[in-house]
């Protein structure tokens, strides 16, 4: 359907009487109509008014004064142009620079654009205020006015890159400021002209010197509790004479008094003082020696050998080694490790170190009349494979991965009835992962306690 124009909206109407209610209170208005009535040229007048299609438009007009041969007045001569769409782009462009202004001037980040000379062009306050400026007071300023000579060859480097490479940069940067020196992750950017080139840079920076004070605090704590725990894995790993030296002499005079190597003990209770010595003197040993083993993994001093190691060999040898300390309790050890294990590539004294304390690890938690098996087998990537199973007390779930650290007990109680510091996991771990290998655990329902550890294949496979 064809648009019904109403002509009524301009044909005899004057400018300033459709250019609305109020026209004649505004002072440009009042200007130009001045100039009318005096019969005098004026020039790029502009106005808003509706036109006969009901439409807002902004107009431009130039005008002179006719005037014919006796002088009087007869009307003005003129052109306009419509220049709507230039004036509504340039009120959305003032728009969006107020709206980009606010962003920015509000932002707790520092911003601020600078030309190619690194000269500032705007700045909100966050950034001006590092240097006691105000935004206003700090455009126009180079690297050289805010920065100390040697940052300002730096970040002026760093701009010149932008600009030839086109391409953004984040980086870490100490800023010297009034208050002293802040750490900022500082974000610079490119910004385009018209023509596509770099016409300005861009730059936002977070203040992240809190941050970076805990990282370095962090660091630091870190830092000195490897320092103490390495001394004390020095000061354990050197004792090993100190502290094994005493006790082999309780050990060896003890076991000597209960053979009655030298005669008869006098009173028959002193046979049973003497299996006591014995017997905590062998405890405390394996304690030691735990602790020494695990102190020397710790401070790197084991000096570990790889070579080509036969996995059913190590399982045999420790099986048969542990079988009387199993026997004296009433447990049956059995030994499942195929004989056609592949070699592993590994440490003989670490190997059988594993071995020992899985089987003797699993000979204190098993009840007597019951099982242990070691079995041995190869995984899916052609690795030798190790499960010792027992059916002792177990694990709960959520203990499971404690049990490997230094020191654990799962039975915390002043009256607990198996001894020992709780290392014998936490050794096999260690020795597990300088191997490159894997240690798993699982305990089904609670009862029993299922090790497994799977060892890399030998370099030099006999």
């Amino acid at each position: 359907p064809h648009q019904v124009i109403d002509l009524s909206r301009t044909v005899g109407k004057t400018r300033w009487e459709m250019a609305g209610p109020g026209t004649l209170d505004d002072p440009a208005w009042q200007a130009h109509m001045a100039a009318l009535m005096a019969r005098e040229e004026f020039r790029d007048f502009e106005y808003w008014f509706v036109d006969r299609h009901g439409d807002r438009r902004r107009v431009r007009v130039s005008g002179r004064p006719v005037f014919d041969e006796t002088g009087t007045f007869k009307g003005y001569r003129g052109v306009g142009a419509d220049v709507t769409a230039q004036r509504i782009a340039e009120e959305r462009l003032r728009e969006s620079e107020t709206l980009l202004r606010s962003v920015i001037e509000n932002s707790p980040n520092m911003t601020a654009i600078r030309d190619l000379d690194g000269r500032v062009v705007l700045a909100n306050r966050a950034f001006a205020g590092l240097f006691g400026h105000t935004p206003e007071g700090v455009v126009g300023q180079g690297f050289d006015d805010l920065f100390p000579p040697e940052k300002a060859a730096e970040f002026r480097e760093s701009h010149g890159r932008i600009v030839q490479n086109d391409a953004l940069t984040v980086d870490e940067q100490v800023i010297p400021t009034l208050s002293g020196e802040l750490t900022v992750l500082a974000l610079r950017y490119p910004i385009h002209g018209p023509d596509g080139k770099v016409a300005l840079v861009g730059m936002t920076s977070t203040d992240i010197s809190d941050r970076k004070a805990m990282e370095t605090d962090l660091l630091e704590a870190k830092a000195r509790a490897e320092i103490a725990n390495r001394a004390k894995s020095s000061f354990l790993a050197r004792m090993s004479h100190e502290l094994r030296t005493p006790l082999n002499a309780i050990l060896g005079f003890g076991q000597l008094m209960q053979r009655q190597s030298d005669g008869p003990i006098g009173s028959p209770a002193y046979a049973a003082y003497v299996d006591d010595i014995v017997s905590s003197g062998q405890r405390l040993l394996a304690m030691v020696n735990d602790l020494i083993e695990m102190s020397r993994i710790d401070a790197g001093q084991m000096n570990l050998r790889y070579g080509a190691v036969s996995v059913a060999t190590a399982a045999k040898a420790e099986v048969e080694a542990a079988a009387a300390a199993a026997g004296e309790k009433g447990v049956a050890i059995l030994n499942g490790a195929r004989q056609d294990l592949p070699h592993a590539w590994a440490d003989p004294r670490a190997l059988q170190s594993i071995l020992a304390k899985l089987l003797s690890n699993a000979i204190k938690f098993s009840p007597p009349d019951s099982e242990i098996s070691l079995v041995g087998g190869v995984d899916e990537k052609g690795h030798a494979r190790l499960r010792v199973r027992d059916h002792g007390i177990g694990i709960p779930t959520e203990k499971l991965d404690a049990v490997t650290e230094p020191f654990t007990q799962l039975d915390d109680t002043d009256s607990r009835i198996r001894t020992g510091a709780g290392l014998g996991l936490t050794i096999v771990k260690r020795y597990v992962d300088l191997h490159g290998g894997a240690l798993r655990l699982d305990s089904p329902n609670g009862a029993g306690l299922l090790v497994e550890i799977t060892l890399p294949p030998s370099e030099q496979a006999a």
